[in-house]
Order: structure tokens, then C-alpha cells, then sequence
């Protein structure tokens, strides 16, 4: 079970944009979801959960570092930092995150090529899945 400890992580509550049963478990799928604790230079910008009650058991997710706000920590021209992220947007491609238990695992950069929320929501809901293989 997930103890809400870690910085990025998504608020199961938040951004809930469709829900699905799984046996005895709910997945969740989320957009621009709050996380549990504040994440000042960072957001969620998608993410899949697993409850099974009201455990909260895992997550994964796609965040984003905010440009903006990170141009204004560094006094770097936002500009700038877009063209270092290879970015037309104020918001980075993003990393996928999983969480579970008490950890935060940073998986790696979202394939670029994911321009739907459904290709990213089935890139999320596959570790989601992968989770309840090994738990099964």
C-alpha cells in the first residue's frame, strides 16, 4: 500500500477522468490530478491508479517539470530553457514515475510519441497491470 509520502505523487481523488473495475480492484485514470503533497515546479499531468477498497495500492504517472517556473528559480530566459528541454511548451515532455509501497521509481522519459491521453493512459495502465501480474 501506497503511504502518500512521496512528493509527486498523484492524488487518487483528483482529476479523475474515467474509472474501470479489474476484478477486485478499481483503476482510475486521471488528468492533470493534484498530487499528494505540493509540487511546486513540477505537475502530473496523467496518471493511472489502483485501489482495491480504500487502499491505495499503486500509481503511475507522467510528470512535467513547468518551465515557467523553474525559469524563474534559475533567472534563466524561458526561452532558453525551452530550447534545452527541445520544447515548444512551457511544460517538459515529462518522466514516468510508479509508486508503490514507499517508493517513488523514476522509470524514464515518455516516448515522444505518445500524442493522445488514450496512448498515454495505456502506456500508464500497462505497469498498472504489470503490478497485478506480480501481485496476482
Amino acid at each position: 500500500m501506497i503511504d502518500g509520502s512521496q512528493r509527486r505523487l498523484p492524488d487518487p481523488e483528483s482529476g479523475v477522468a474515467r474509472r474501470r473495475e479489474e476484478g477486485e480492484y478499481e483503476i482510475r485514470y486521471h488528468i492533470s490530478p493534484d498530487t499528494v503533497m505540493d509540487s511546486y515546479s513540477e505537475r502530473v499531468g496523467y496518471a493511472v491508479t489502483l485501489r482495491e477498497g480504500k487502499s491505495y495500492l499503486f500509481a503511475a504517472a507522467l510528470v512535467q517539470k513547468d518551465l515557467r517556473i523553474l525559469s524563474d528559480l534559475a533567472d534563466i530566459p524561458l526561452k532558453e530553457l525551452m530550447g534545452d528541454y527541445g520544447t515548444k511548451s512551457y511544460l517538459t515532455d515529462g518522466d514516468i514515475y510508479i509508486f508503490r509501497d514507499d517508493k517513488e521509481i523514476l522509470i524514464g522519459p515518455c516516448d515522444r510519441t505518445l500524442s493522445s491521453s488514450d496512448e498515454i493512459f495505456e502506456e500508464l495502465e500497462g505497469f498498472v497491470m504489470d503490478y497485478l501480474d506480480e501481485e496476482g
